[in-house]
């Protein structure tokens, strides 16, 4: 039977608890200085096929990653999540 992972407790006590969460984030990423090390960490563990549904990043987790890169004097780490620019996001506004 498929559930929604919305509905899995694990899953909705991980979404809602951000300091337990943002925890995890930092233990994973805290240390990584490679780029492939953090890209491989990022699909892996956050967001690909087998990574939990409740650690899938939100906004917020992707302002705390790129704070702790800061905070740590991580570039490769800021780069990593640092939002890229979206040249045809409106290009149906231009004149």
């Amino acid at each position: 039977r498929q559930m929604n992972t919305q509905d899995i407790k694990s899953v909705q006590a991980l979404r809602a608890d951000d300091p337990l969460r943002q925890g995890i984030i930092s233990h994973v990423f805290g240390k990584l200085t490679e780029r492939e090390a953090i890209f491989q960490a990022r699909i892996h563990k956050f967001g690909g096929h087998y990574s939990h549904a409740g650690l899938c990043l939100s906004l917020a987790d992707h302002r705390f990653i790129i704070d702790l890169a800061f905070e740590n004097n991580n570039t490769q780490l800021w780069a990593s999540f640092l939002a890229q620019h979206q040249f045809n996001r409106f290009s149906n506004k231009k004149e």
